[in-house]
């Protein structure tokens, strides 16, 4: 079973509600999508989710709280680096990203979501994945992480009703756990 937390701003771009197994599968996968299929899903010395020559990884992790905090610093990858967004840079050096490739880069992190449930269930113990997709009109992150009963990168509600994310600022964001049963 799949569910899907998205704010209203988010969900008014997508159209939802709609079937997260088979949206957007028209959707060109793009680069990072390819990198994260070639690399799949392994499990580090400390038992997270990362993957082989793609997640950010040195010589040594820093401590985290949880293994959710560990994945999602290991597993956080920018949108607006590998899909296909334009960025207008204004006058002061910031970088602008209109409504369509905000909206496509929701579209790569379902994508992308979908791609990591698949992967998920080739390991052995077949752990539920939780992604998480924020764009704004700088730029845009997919994070992935194992989930877990009591974990969460975002905990609590994400609806905005008009008013910035706490993390995220003026965001829309997607949330896409996989419940393997």
């Amino acid at each position: 079973m799949i569910t899907i937390r998205a704010n209203g701003t988010a969900a008014a771009t997508l159209g939802l509600p709609f079937d997260a197994e088979h949206a957007f599968e028209s959707q060109d996968p793009g680069e990072l999508a390819k990198r994260l299929q070639a690399g799949g899903l392994a499990r580090d010395e400390l038992g997270a989710l990362y993957v082989p020559g793609l997640s950010y990884r040195q010589p040594r992790v820093p401590d985290f709280p949880t293994l959710t905090d560990r994945e999602c610093w290991m597993n956080s990858w920018h949108l607006d680096e590998h899909s296909d967004v334009r960025a207008n840079i204004d006058d002061d050096g910031t970088p602008h990203i209109g409504e369509h490739g905000q909206a496509h880069m929701l579209r790569q992190g379902i994508t992308l979501s979908r791609i990591a449930r698949h992967l998920a269930r080739r390991l052995p113990d077949r752990p539920s994945t939780c992604c998480v997709t924020t764009v704004n009109t700088t730029g845009g992150v997919f994070k992935l992480h194992q989930a877990r009963p009591g974990e969460s990168f975002l905990p609590g509600a994400i609806d905005d009703h008009g008013r910035p994310h706490p993390l995220f600022g003026l965001s829309m964001i997607i949330e896409i756990t996989d419940h393997i049963e």
